[in-house]
C-alpha cells in the first residue's frame, strides 16, 4: 500500500489508516481471558506504525484505539499530508459484521475512501464495505489503491486472455 499512501501524501491529503492484523475472537474475552489478551497484544498495530514511519519518512501518529476522544482528537489535529494510523479495526466486535453504526463512526472521518487490501476487499466488513457504501450515498469519492489495482488488471488479462484454457492458482 506504500505507493498509494505516499501519492495520497504528495497531494495533500490528510491520511487516515484502517488496517487489521490477525484474528480475534471476541468470545474468549469471557470464555479464556489470557488467550484473548493474547490476541489483542499480537494483533496491536503499534510497531506497524513504527515501521510504516521509516518507511515514508515522516511521522505517523498512532491512536491506540479504534474510538473515542484520541482518535477524534488525532485526526482533528491533522494538517495536510499527515498520516494517523487506527489500531487494529478487528478489536472492535461489529468490525467483522459490517455493524452500521461502526462503520458511520469511523466514516465521519472521511472525505474520500480508497482501498488497497486487496486481500480483505471483497470481504463485508465495517472498514471495507460499510464505510465505502456510507461515503457512496453521500456523493463522496470512492477509489482503488495502486496495490488493488495492479491486482485487478492481473485478473483482467486471466480473464480476457486469448489462450484457452487458462488456469490460475
Amino acid at each position: 500500500a506504500l505507493p498509494t499512501i505516499k501519492e495520497l501524501i504528495s497531494k495533500g491529503a490528510r491520511v487516515v489508516l484502517l488496517s487489521h492484523l490477525g484474528k480475534v475472537k471476541h468470545k474468549l474475552a469471557s470464555e479464556d481471558p489470557e488467550k484473548f489478551a493474547k490476541q489483542i497484544k499480537n494483533g496491536n498495530l503499534a510497531p506497524v506504525a513504527v515501521r510504516l514511519e521509516e518507511l515514508l519518512g515522516q511521522k505517523v501518529v498512532f491512536v491506540p484505539t479504534t474510538r473515542g476522544e484520541e482518535l477524534v482528537a488525532a485526526v482533528e489535529a491533522m494538517n495536510d499530508g499527515d498520516v494517523v494510523l487506527v489500531q487494529n479495526t478487528r478489536y472492535e466486535k461489529g468490525e467483522s459484521k459490517n455493524d452500521p453504526e461502526l462503520s458511520a463512526y469511523w466514516a465521519q472521518f472521511a472525505d474520500a475512501f480508497v482501498m488497497d487490501a486487496f486481500g480483505s476487499c471483497h470481504r463485508a466488513h465495517s472498514s471495507t464495505y460499510g464505510i465505502p457504501e456510507i461515503l457512496n450515498a453521500q456523493g463522496k469519492p470512492t477509489a482503488l489503491g495502486y496495490l488493488v489495482e495492479k491486482e485487478v488488471v492481473a485478473l483482467t488479462k486471466c480473464v480476457n486472455a486469448d489462450e484457452h484454457p487458462y488456469v490460475a492458482i
